[in-house]
């Protein structure tokens, strides 16, 4: 997997990069999971979750500067529940890791993972659709490409969260 991108093309394609970085972190995560390997699921979903907030909260200072409506409330509900999702996926793996029966309980818990990733694939439709499709017209060359720069550092940041 390639964490170090290079200078970006454009936002477009940073976007790009970083919704497949975290489709492979989850994927991860889900599969030390599934494996039982719980110490390397707590691992890959620490730095999943970090991402996530990193990027939902890169996507938040861009919603700020469109106009509100129809799409905007619909991927600001989508960050809700994403955010809501992903503590209950840390819950859920904590209930796995203190169950005596920790297959049985794994599968009590495959909806919230599968729900978590269902709901992070089709916000990336939206996001793309609403904000990211058309940023070319909104922004300069220079303001694209410092806006990539900014995601890039803060993604990079983020791929190594601190355990509180």
């Amino acid at each position: 997997m390639k964490d170090k991108v290079d200078r970006p093309v454009d936002l477009q394609d940073t976007v790009s990069h970083w919704q497949e970085v975290l489709d492979i972190r989850f994927r991860q995560f889900l599969e030390q999971a599934t494996a039982l390997n719980l110490e390397e699921a707590e691992r890959h979903l620490l730095v999943f979750s970090s991402l996530l907030t990193v990027r939902l909260d890169i996507q938040q200072g861009h919603l700020q500067t469109l106009d509100d409506g129809e799409p905007i409330q619909l991927i600001e509900a989508d960050h809700a529940i994403l955010r809501n999702l992903t503590a209950r996926t840390r819950h859920s793996l904590d209930r796995i890791s203190a169950a005596d029966h920790p297959r049985s309980e794994l599968i009590n818990h495959l909806n919230t993972f599968t729900k978590l990733m269902n709901v992070l694939r089709n916000h990336d439709l939206r996001i793309v659709d609403a904000v990211y499709g058309n940023i070319d017209q909104v922004l300069t060359k220079k303001a694209n490409l410092d806006h990539a720069d900014r995601m890039n550092e803060a993604m990079l940041n983020a791929m190594n969260p601190q355990v509180h």
